[in-house]
Formats: C-alpha cells, sequence, structure tokens
C-alpha cells in the first residue's frame, strides 16, 4: 500500500469511529420518547414490537437498574415523554 491509501484508509476508519460515540448517546435518549409513546399508547401496539423495543434497550434497561439515580432520572425521563403523548 502507498503512503497515500494509507491516509485515505485511516481517514475513513477515523470518521467510521468517531461516529459510534453520536449512535451510542442516540441510543440512550431515544429511550425516552420510545418508552414514553409505548406507555401512553401500549393497547394499540402490536406485542410482538412491544418484545422487540424490550430486547433492543435490555443492555440500557440493565445499566439503568443498577444505579439508583440513573434509574431515578429515566423514570422521570419517560414520564415526561408519557405526558407529551
Amino acid at each position: 500500500m502507498t503512503e497515500k491509501e494509507n491516509t485515505k484508509n485511516y481517514k475513513f476508519f477515523r470518521g467510521v469511529w468517531s461516529f459510534v460515540p453520536f449512535l451510542l448517546v442516540f441510543y440512550a435518549i431515544s429511550i425516552g420518547p420510545v418508552f414514553g409513546y409505548i406507555f401512553a399508547h401500549n393497547d394499540n401496539l402490536p406485542r410482538s414490537f412491544c418484545v422487540f423495543i424490550e430486547y433492543f434497550y435490555a443492555p440500557l434497561i440493565w445499566v439503568i437498574k443498577q444505579n439508583d439515580h440513573l434509574s431515578e432520572f429515566f423514570g422521570n425521563y419517560v414520564k415526561f415523554f408519557m405526558d407529551l403523548f
């Protein structure tokens, strides 16, 4: 590989890896609107969708349950979005 190809590959992977933290933050903050909507309209949603969401957010829910402060914060965060829907 030439030096130019190495630089091009480095820039590509640097861009990809700089996008990963953004996705993780978006994943964490998306729990409020998603669960708020589900709890507000639980009777109108298919059970399979609710199960998928439960599995999708399982790692985040596990982390939240490990810390009382996070549990309280995310509980209030979800309640805020429940009131909006």
